[in-house]
C-alpha cells in the first residue's frame, strides 16, 4: 500500500464537489440549530443530504467516477434508500453504546462500539459494490471485502477511528461553524478512502467498474470487432459478385486504416480460406510477410510463406528488397527447400 496514494485519496473531498456541498450545509446547519425546535425538520434533511452523499461518494469512486455532482435528487435520501440503512443500523448501536454506558456497562458499550467501528466501513463498501441490502450485512460478504482490502482495510478503520477521536476532542474547543464542516470533511474523506480503495483493489474484489482502463480497453476491442465484421462483410459480398480486384482494394484499405497489423491480416487470411478464396488469401499473405519484414519478425515471415505454400498457395508477390531479406533470412536458419524455392523464383522472375 502506498503511503502517498492512501493520502491522496483520504484528501480527495478537499476539492470539487463535496466542498461545495459543505460550503451549503454548514450554515445551514447552524441555521437549523439556532431556530431551535422549529429547525428540527430541516436539521433531519440535511443529516439525510449529507450521509447519502457520503455513500454516493463511496460508490461512485468505487467505480472508477469522480465525486458525484451536487443536485437536490441525488441527495434526497428517499431516491437511494440503500443509504438510509446503514445510517440507521449507525444511530442504533450508537443509541445501544450509548445506553451500556449510561447503565454501568462500560465493557459492553466498548465493544458495542468496537465491533460497528470494524464492520461498518465493509458493511458500507458491500453497499456500494453490490445489490441487495441483506448482504450488507452477511458476515461472509464483510469478510470478502475486508480481506480483499488486504492492509487497507485497518488503515481505513484506524483513519475513522482517528477522526471521531479530533472531533471528540476539538468539539469543546471549536467555533460550531467550523465543528460542523470538519464533520462533514471527515464523513467524505472516509468515504472516498473507502470507494479509491476499491477501486484500487478492483482486480481482487472481482469489481467491474463502471471506469476503467480495462473497461475502456474491452469496450474499444469490441468496437472493433464490429468494425472488422462489417469490413469482412463487405468484402464476401464483393467477391461473391466476382469483382475480385475490388475486394482486394478494399482489404488493403482497411488494414492500412488500422496499421497494417499482423494479426488484423491473419484474420483476415483466415476469413478468405474460410470463403475458399485462396487468390485474396495468397494476395494477404503477401502484405502479411512484407509487414512482418518490415517489423523485423524474418522468422514469422518464413513461417507464414512456408505455411502459404504447404496449402497450395503460389509464392506471394515481394519486392525486390523483401525477397532478399526472406531469402538471407532463410540461409541463416536452414531452411534449404524455401532457399532453392526462393531462389527459383527470382531467377524465373529475372528471365526477359
Amino acid at each position: 500500500m502506498s503511503i502517498a496514494d492512501f493520502v491522496h485519496d483520504a484528501l480527495h473531498p478537499l476539492r470539487g464537489p463535496p466542498a461545495w456541498l459543505v460550503l451549503v450545509v454548514t450554515p445551514l446547519t447552524l441555521l437549523g440549530q439556532w431556530a431551535g425546535m422549529a429547525g428540527v425538520p430541516l436539521l433531519a434533511v440535511l443529516g439525510g443530504w449529507v450521509w447519502t452523499y457520503t455513500f454516493l461518494m463511496a460508490e461512485t469512486t468505487a467505480h472508477g467516477l469522480p465525486p458525484p455532482v451536487l443536485s437536490i435528487e441525488r441527495t434526497n435520501p428517499w431516491h437511494e434508500p440503500r443509504a438510509l440503512v446503514p445510517l440507521l443500523v449507525a444511530l442504533c448501536v450508537g443509541w445501544g453504546a450509548a445506553t451500556f454506558f449510561s447503565h454501568g456497562n462500560s465493557p459492553a458499550g466498548v465493544a458495542l462500539a468496537t465491533a460497528a467501528l470494524l464492520l461498518t466501513p465493509a458493511s458500507l463498501a458491500v453497499l456500494a459494490i453490490e445489490d441487495g441490502l441483506i448482504r450488507a450485512f452477511w458476515p461472509p460478504a464483510l469478510l470478502r471485502v475486508a480481506v480483499g482490502l488486504g492492509g487497507r482495510y485497518p488503515a481505513i478503520v484506524a483513519l475513522g477511528a482517528s477522526y471521531v477521536t479530533v472531533l471528540a476532542l476539538l468539539a469543546p474547543r471549536l467555533p460550531a461553524i467550523l465543528l460542523i464542516a470538519l464533520a462533514q470533511f471527515a464523513l467524505f474523506s472516509f468515504a472516498a478512502l473507502l470507494g479509491k480503495s476499491l477501486y484500487r483493489r478492483r482486480d481482487t474484489l472481482a469489481l467491474d467498474a463502471w471506469h476503467s482502463p480495462e473497461r475502456e480497453e474491452r469496450q474499444a476491442t469490441a468496437a472493433a470487432d464490429r468494425a472488422a465484421e462489417a469490413v469482412a462483410t463487405e468484402i464476401y459480398g464483393l467477391l461473391r459478385v466476382g469483382r475480385d480486384l475490388s475486394a482486394a482494394a478494399h482489404a488493403d484499405a482497411w488494414l492500412s486504416a488500422v496499421g497494417r497489423s499482423p494479426s488484423a491480416c491473419r484474420w483476415l487470411r483466415d476469413r478468405a480460406l474460410l470463403w475458399n478464396e485462396p487468390g485474396l488469401a495468397d494476395h494477404l499473405d503477401g502484405v502479411l510477410v512484407s509487414r512482418l519484414i518490415e517489423l523485423g519478425r524474418r522468422g514469422e515471415a518464413i513461417g507464414t510463406l512456408e505455411s502459404c505454400w504447404n496449402r497450395g498457395g503460389t509464392l506471394p508477390t515481394l519486392t525486390e528488397l523483401d525477397a532478399e531479406a526472406l531469402l538471407a533470412a532463410a540461409v541463416r536458419s536452414g531452411h534449404d527447400a524455401t532457399v532453392a524455392r526462393l531462389h527459383m523464383a527470382r531467377s524465373r522472375t529475372a528471365k526477359p
